[in-house]
């Protein structure tokens, strides 16, 4: 168990109060996922009292649903401006799959939570998270419909084609602790694979995946 630390107690300062919140909530639900953290526990690593996640998200759901609106607040210039009507449909899911991938960058432990919450289905169906996922499954489809008008893409299901991209990229972030335990053991090779280097081979793979036929 990592959750160990005992967090520094805070200034009585909003802002301050409300983003230790924010991380400790990310790093207690990434590691025990929603039905396991507990708000007291969430209070403790923050360093503040639990009344305090009450005051500022109305709760522990309304906490998760502000980590998750915080990081897709920052993917959401990524894909808005998708498709580009300058660039064809390869490059378009290039971007879009790019965008995504930069999830990672924010914090680590955001693959984590999201794939864990995603498995127990914690998803609440009418929460932020759910009309993130489907806005961004409706901005898939334009790209596909702009492939398939190219002659680039093959008829294929945006959901089944968003899940691909997502799973992918989400296994692959959250097991990097597993992979460079592996490395440092000799299991694999050592360094890991880069993230950077996974993410131009799962553009490649897709890409060539929902390729036209010749």
């Amino acid at each position: 168990m990592r959750i160990t630390r005992n967090a520094e107690k805070h200034p009585r300062n909003p802002e301050v109060t409300r983003a230790a919140l924010l991380a400790a909530g990310l790093e207690c639900f990434a590691e025990l996922g929603f039905a396991g953290c507990t708000t007291q526990e969430i209070a403790r690593i923050a360093g503040v009292n639990k009344a305090l996640i009450s005051y500022h998200f109305g709760g522990k759901q309304g906490l998760l649903d502000a980590l998750h609106g915080q990081v897709f607040e920052r993917l959401g210039p990524g894909i808005a401006r998708l498709p580009d009507p300058h660039s064809d449909a390869n490059q378009n899911l290039r971007d879009y799959i790019g965008a995504f991938a930069a999830l990672a960058d924010l914090n680590p432990d955001y693959p984590v939570m999201l794939l864990r919450g995603l498995i127990a289905g914690d998803t609440d169906p009418e929460g932020g998270l759910a009309h993130q996922l489907l806005e961004s499954n409706r901005v898939l489809k334009a790209i596909l419909v702009k492939g398939i008008e190219e002659g680039r893409f093959r008829a294929v299901d945006p959901m089944l084609t968003q899940a691909s991209i997502l799973g992918s990229l989400l296994f692959f972030f959250a097991t990097a602790a597993t992979r460079r335990r592996m490395a440092s053991s000799g299991k694999i090779a050592s360094p890991p694979p880069h993230a950077l280097h996974f993410v131009e081979h799962l553009k490649d793979l897709v890409i060539r995946g929902i390729a036209a036929d010749e």
